[in-house]
């Protein structure tokens, strides 16, 4: 349901859908006529009205009907600790207080149920200084229930020195190689430097010939974990947790 202002009138919107591929919000003209309005056209104008009276004004562009709309005052209205610890994810306390939300002094059951683990693998790498020196990859699932759009896989890369992560989302494993290529560009520009290294375990999406044709003409050097040995990619196994743990606790239906 959306409040719309409309020539200086309130109108109640129910049943709107959230597109966020759609450059312009658009309104169907068929549930107008099926309640108590009538449309009238003179050139390029057109207008919208209950019995004689004008309720709404505006002018037809490129085949649409366009009005100009507000979105009128939202109310400000004070929400529970619980109620935006959900909505963020589960986040730890630092994390809300940075964001300048109260912090909470009970326990989330939810999170303690999801965030036990096992401790964190110590990492076995020379330590870098600068971004993009070294970066570790990783895809997790299939994961299920899928995602709305059907994605049941997540590459996450890692930059070492930074610690910048990036997450895509993946319908299936063999769109690995298009994704890291689209992230590996975007953080080169970014950082103004080229990738020096990658790390990743013995999987089929990354021991294939996309990647090693990818390092040999970019040269970088593309170092794999041996087999059965998460340890080795610690820091990719650690931003997986990280986002699973958050996954799970949303799924999950206990209350803070």
């Amino acid at each position: 349901m959306v409040n719309l202002l409309i020539s200086g009138k309130t109108f109640t919107l129910e049943e709107c859908l959230l597109v966020p591929n759609l450059y312009c919000n658009l309104i169907s003209l068929m549930r107008f006529c099926n309640g108590d309005f009538t449309i009238t056209r003179s050139n390029s104008c057109f207008k919208l009205l209950t019995g004689n009276q004008v309720e709404i004004e505006g002018r037809i562009v490129n085949k649409l009907m366009k009005v100009k709309y507000s979105l009128p005052s939202i109310q400000v209205t004070e929400l529970p600790f619980n109620l935006w610890h959900q909505r963020l994810g589960h986040p730890g306390n630092q994390v809300i207080k940075s964001m300048g939300l109260p912090e909470c002094p009970l326990r989330c059951s939810t999170c303690d149920l999801n965030k036990a683990h096992k401790l964190p693998f110590n990492h076995h790498f020379e330590p870098v200084s600068k971004p993009l020196d070294c970066a570790h990859i990783d895809v997790v699932g299939p994961i299920s229930p899928p995602s709305v759009s059907g994605n049941q896989y997540f590459l996450t890369i890692v930059d070492q020195a930074t610690s910048f992560k990036m997450v895509r989302l993946l319908k299936h494993k063999s769109e690995a190689f298009k994704q890291f290529v689209i992230v590996k560009t975007y953080m080169e520009n970014l950082h103004d430097r080229t990738l020096k290294k990658l790390v990743s375990d013995r999987g089929g999406e990354f021991l294939n010939k996309d990647f090693h044709s990818l390092a040999e003409l970019k040269g970088f050097v593309h170092v794999f974990s041996p087999p059965e040995t998460p340890q080795h990619n610690g820091y990719s196994e650690s931003a997986n947790w990280t986002i699973l743990e958050k996954v799970y606790a949303c799924f999950r239906k206990e209350d803070c």
